[in-house]
């Protein structure tokens, strides 16, 4: 099923200020990787492989079981795991726990709220001259984000649950991602969540990338439903994915809106609102990107060891034209990523 607004991305429909979201999102970065910079970022993604993996994977193999243990948790980044998150400017940041690899927003654009669902989530404020305090992408584009940096796994599956909810004067952007998945800074994200001006749902670039912010060999996206009928709702997004740079790859998504549809208020239609629904289905396909001298077809980086990536939470978009930029605000559960759908369904009860 593709849903509402099923499309194929072209490259007139993605405007060209995608092409600069290969940008650093993680704190060890102090200079942008830009297309004009391959050599940078080729040496950026050793320093991950190399630096990284020596000096931080003892702590995020904590947070990150590399065993994929049948019912495991492989991240957790609720809101509800957290007590304090605070990011005015590099070197005044503050988490508790030590959850996130980065805090990449400033002015404390991203707080933690009690709400009444889940008791505790992210409440997300994006606007004019919000940005990753070791990148700004100029005036047409905003973020507040956090993420968490994690090995390729290529031939195995991960399983990702989220929620969101975007609060009124939301102003839907040419792209706005709220998550992003094992993405490996080529082009834009292999797999990210989309609340855009084509409605809510997931793009993929994935396949061959021939340089750094090039556009990948295979895109696509699919929508399922439109933004302004989702305002004050939550969304949720259960995402299974194996991950593949050849045709073994597959991808489930599941979403469920309880709010969204019929108003019956009949003990089978308030049932099936609480079911999660597969919007979309695929095997035997892509699912995984690759090349630009950052990685390889198997996995691997510069150096020849497994690749590192990072999964985003929080919300990056935006504009092509002159008009304001506007603030937009959404609330978000917290990205998790776990071994099997079952484990990932249950953080959103």
């Amino acid at each position: 099923m593709q849903g509402f607004g099923s499309r194929t991305a072209t490259s007139s429909e993605a405007p060209s200020l995608r092409g600069l979201r290969l940008v650093i999102h993680h704190r060890l970065t102090r200079r942008p990787m830009t297309p004009n910079n391959p050599k940078a970022a080729r040496r950026l993604l050793g320093m991950l492989a190399v630096g990284v993996v020596a000096v931080t994977l003892g702590v995020a193999d904590a947070r990150s079981d590399l065993r994929a243990r049948t019912g495991a948790v492989l991240f957790d980044g609720r809101a509800t795991k957290m007590t304090e998150i605070h990011s005015i400017a590099i070197g005044d940041q503050r988490q508790v726990p030590a959850l996130w690899d980065c805090l990449c927003f400033l002015n404390d654009n991203i707080r933690l709220v009690n709400n009444k669902r889940f008791g505790r989530v992210y409440s997300i404020s994006v606007g004019a001259g919000s940005h990753n305090p070791w990148w700004n992408g100029g005036p047409r584009i905003a973020s507040a984000e956090v993420t968490t940096r994690r090995p390729v796994r290529l031939g195995q599956w991960d399983w990702y649950a989220d929620s969101f909810l975007v609060l009124p004067g939301f102003v839907p952007p040419d792209f706005a991602a709220v998550a992003q998945m094992n993405y490996p800074t080529i082009t834009s994200p292999p797999l990210e969540i989309d609340f855009d001006k084509y409605g809510v749902g997931i793009s993929r670039s994935v396949g061959y990338v021939p340089s750094v912010s090039a556009k990948a060999e295979i895109t696509d996206s699919r929508r399922f439903y439109k933004v302004s009928d989702v305002v004050g709702k939550w969304v949720d997004f259960v995402i299974g994915v194996k991950w593949a740079t050849n045709a073994t790859g597959s991808i489930r998504v599941y979403t469920r809106c309880t709010a969204c549809g019929s108003k019956s208020h009949s003990k089978v239609a308030r049932a099936k609102r609480r079911e999660l629904a597969l919007r979309y289905t695929r095997d035997s396909i892509v699912t995984m990107q690759y090349g630009a001298g950052v990685m390889t077809a198997d996995g691997k980086n510069a150096e020849g060891r497994e690749m590192i990536t990072i999964d985003h939470a929080g919300l990056y978009f935006g504009y092509s034209g002159t008009e304001p930029m506007p603030t937009n605000r959404l609330l978000q559960s917290g990205l998790v990523r776990a071994s099997d759908m079952a484990t990932a369904a249950a953080t959103l009860r």
